[in-house]
């Protein structure tokens, strides 16, 4: 079993004796966020701890420190027990520590996120490419895992239910099958009563979003401003233990195969957003 060594308990001197060419950090990054009726506030940030405890062991030859996990992520669920931050405030504190490791000769900081909202995608792009001019390689497996969304379910063969997609895109299906995976004590025991909700809601944002061609922001506004909102959008109903191990698995190695081309290349980010997008993700504030 591959040792991760927490880097709390690293003295200086230790620290100091690290082979800056053979040491990876590592981190889970996902916010405190209501995730429905069922599911516990920090389903993100445990999704995004399990495929980072998958993905390590399959990592060898490699120092594996792991920097205390950040719950923290940008543009969540509106409600109480969600705690968000500006995608500007998670993009800097990334940064700054990122740059911290730099100038301590580092070379590699992979992070793993659970948080799929665009604010969020958008702070962890913008991150990883101002390290990387920066001759940093800030390596983030989830955004591209999350862009070519499609695949993955092409190669597990699942049903749009099962997705992440706009049909199932927050406590649904998907992330109700992960945390069965994980720990199905943690998920409520009447979660199958819980049934397909999408917004028939239009909201006003919503409908100037749509005007530009963003049909799934649109989607999310609908949904955020709905006054019968079920704090989740999707299926929990149909959540499956098995199908939640095939994705978590199907996670961690495709989260190794880019750690292990970035490693030879440096991680490029995918493009996410229009310009238009960009421009209202980052004139828009925390819900």
């Amino acid at each position: 079993m591959v040792k991760v060594i927490e880097l709390i308990d690293l003295t200086k001197s230790q620290l100091d004796k690290l082979n800056r060419n053979k040491t990876i950090f590592v981190s889970a990054i996902s916010p405190i966020e209501v995730h429905g009726p069922h599911l516990p506030l920090g389903s993100d940030l445990m999704a995004a701890r399990e495929i980072m405890k998958r993905t390590c062991q399959k990592i060898k030859n490699y120092d594996l420190i792991h920097i205390e996990d950040l719950a923290m992520g940008a543009h969540v669920m509106p409600a109480g027990g969600s705690f968000p931050v500006h995608y500007r405030t998670l993009k800097k504190i990334i940064v700054m520590w990122a740059t911290k490791l730099q100038e301590m000769g580092f070379k590699h900081w992979l992070i793993f996120n659970g948080h799929g909202a665009a604010n969020q995608i958008l702070a962890l792009c913008e991150a990883s490419t101002i390290m990387k001019k920066k001759g940093f390689n800030l390596i983030i497996p989830f955004l591209t895992i999350f862009h070519e969304s499609k695949k993955l379910n092409e190669d597990l063969k699942l049903s749009k239910e099962f997705s992440g997609g706009m049909i199932d895109y927050h406590a649904g299906t998907n992330e109700t099958s992960l945390l069965l995976a994980i720990d199905e004590k943690k998920v409520a025991k009447d979660y199958k009563k819980y049934k397909k909700y999408f917004p028939k809601f239009k909201s006003k944002l919503g409908n100037f979003i749509r005007l530009f061609g963003e049909k799934d922001m649109g989607t999310v506004c609908d949904w955020v401003e709905d006054p019968k909102s079920r704090f989740y959008l999707g299926d929990p109903s149909k959540a499956n233990k098995k199908i939640g191990e095939k994705f978590l698995e199907y996670n961690a190695i495709r989260s190794y195969e880019i750690f292990n081309d970035s490693i030879k290349k440096g991680y490029v980010p995918p493009k996410y957003f229009s310009p238009f997008m960009k421009f209202m993700l980052k004139i828009t504030p925390e819900w």
